[in-house]
């Protein structure tokens, strides 16, 4: 949040009953309905910039467990806070991949980020990813005798 670039931040447990539908081309993610049962199906997370960027992710039950059980070391152990605090620990996975790949990291939260990971045992591939969000690669446009055209406004 230390960034000022954040509107939106919000994750959550999708009730069984809850319809979930997602838009493959644009990537937005909608439910609708009422729950049917206290159950989850699922857990989302949301977040919205100031510039006006909107993203979701979505994870089903299944996909959360098949996550905890292959990067948590301590998953299937009875002190695990997967065991005592599962809704917490999946609301925990749908941020850290949505922060991971879509977020916008100060140089702090990458560095926790990576701390938490390694004692989670995630490989480092999944954090590396992320990068520093003051990097950015622009790349030149090229006229035909090789040289960099000239760029336009604001570059």
């Amino acid at each position: 949040m230390r960034t000022g670039q954040y509107r939106t931040l919000n994750a959550g447990t999708i009730l069984e009953g809850v319809k979930v539908e997602s838009d493959m081309l644009t990537g937005e993610v909608r439910f609708s309905g009422a729950p049917t049962s206290q159950k989850p199906q699922g857990y989302f997370c949301h977040m919205e910039l100031i510039n006006g960027f909107k993203k979701t992710v979505y994870m089903t039950l299944a996909e959360i467990t098949a996550h905890g059980k292959r990067y948590s070391k301590s998953f299937n152990s009875e002190s695990s806070a997967w065991n005592s605090n599962f809704d917490e620990m999946a609301m925990k996975t749908c941020i850290r991949k949505l922060l991971g790949h879509y977020g916008v990291l100060s140089t702090e939260m990458l560095t926790a980020l990576t701390s938490a990971s390694d004692d989670e045992g995630e490989p480092e591939s999944e954090i590396a990813g992320m990068g520093n969000a003051e990097t950015i690669d622009i790349p030149l446009n090229v006229v035909g005798d090789g040289q960099p055209a000239e760029q336009g406004p604001g570059f």
